[in-house]
């Protein structure tokens, strides 16, 4: 039987995210978003909420690869999905993703990018900042991958 050899397999995390009180909203001005773990291979990271709402926190040394992704219906106006990280951490591509939108509608915001993790003990949250109201038409994803 043909068996692959040397085959990598970098540990992720998938991560859902809603407004801060479990809503599927986001304001006009910030939303803080409250996070929830379905997929973990990271033995230390875990979900703690602070004054940024809930926060990845506790991941290994090391380069990852994020992904975000919010599905939302709202009116014509400014949107923006961000990441936040805490010192301990570089971001080595962009912050937030924004979209202006002309019409009411549906659309869904991505942000991609890359950290760096240096220190342990770290955090990393999710918000938007809109000047329109807006409802998610399902939960938000976060899928960070570790890379090398």
């Amino acid at each position: 039987m043909w068996k692959q050899k040397n085959v990598v397999i970098n540990p992720y995390a998938v991560i859902t995210f809603t407004r801060s009180d479990g809503q599927l909203q986001v304001n006009n001005g910030m939303t803080l978003m409250r996070m929830t773990l379905t997929h973990n291979d990271f033995n230390s990271a875990s979900i703690v909420s602070d004054r940024n709402g809930s926060n990845v926190t506790n991941l290994p040394v090391g380069d990852y690869s994020v992904y975000l992704t919010l599905p939302l219906s709202s009116n014509a106006g400014w949107l923006n999905l961000n990441i936040g990280v805490s010192s301990g951490i570089t971001n080595l591509g962009p912050m937030g993703s924004e979209q202006l939108t002309g019409e009411n509608g549906y659309t869904r915001l991505n942000l991609a990018t890359i950290l760096r993790v240096t220190q342990t003990n770290t955090k990393i949250w999710v918000f938007t900042n809109n000047n329109v109201s807006g409802i998610m038409r399902e939960k938000g994803f976060m899928f960070i991958n570790r890379l090398g």
